[in-house]
Formats: structure tokens, C-alpha cells, sequence
């Protein structure tokens, strides 16, 4: 079993509606995004378990949540972001 590696961003202005993930995420592996407010509180519909696994090799994963296909209601709003993966690299991400 693999540790479970978490990364929280600072709070950062969405200028952007979808998040991009550039990572490798083994086979029976997953990585997941929760968005928080800028004190850490989970955005209702978008928690960690609300948001859809995403596995592979990939320069651009699209993050997507059960109710939510991008982060257009979070347009213009301080959110931090918490990438939790395990076995697998994270590289990058962007918001565009």
C-alpha cells in the first residue's frame, strides 16, 4: 500500500473555470481535489470525495466533481486547493 502524499496550495484567485492536472497516477490509484475557501473549509460539492478519480499518465487531467463539471462558480473567489494522489507523480496543474 502506498502513503497517501497531499498537497495544499495558498489561497489563490480562480481566473480560470477548469482545473488541469499534469501527473502520473498508477493503475489502482487515484487522485482526488477538494477546494477549499481561503481558511480551509470544504466547498460544499467540491470535497475530496465529491470529486471524480482520475488515473493514468496524462499532461492534462480534467478535475471534474459529481455536481460540478468545472470551477465556474468559484470564478474570482479566494479558494485553496488540496491534490491528495497516491502512487503516482504529481507535476503540475493549472487553472485556464
Amino acid at each position: 500500500m502506498y502513503k497517501r502524499q497531499t498537497l495544499t496550495t495558498p489561497a489563490i484567485i480562480l481566473k480560470g473555470n477548469q482545473l488541469s492536472i499534469n501527473a502520473r497516477i498508477r493503475v489502482g490509484a487515484s487522485l482526488r481535489v477538494a477546494v477549499m475557501d481561503a481558511e480551509g473549509n470544504p466547498i460544499p460539492g467540491f470535497e475530496e470525495q465529491n470529486c471524480l478519480n482520475v488515473t493514468g499518465d496524462n499532461l492534462t487531467h480534467t478535475m471534474r466533481w459529481k455536481n460540478h463539471d468545472s470551477l465556474q462558480t468559484l470564478a474570482n473567489q479566494p479558494v485553496k486547493l488540496r491534490i491528495s494522489f497516491n502512487n503516482g507523480e504529481l507535476y503540475s496543474f493549472r487553472v485556464d
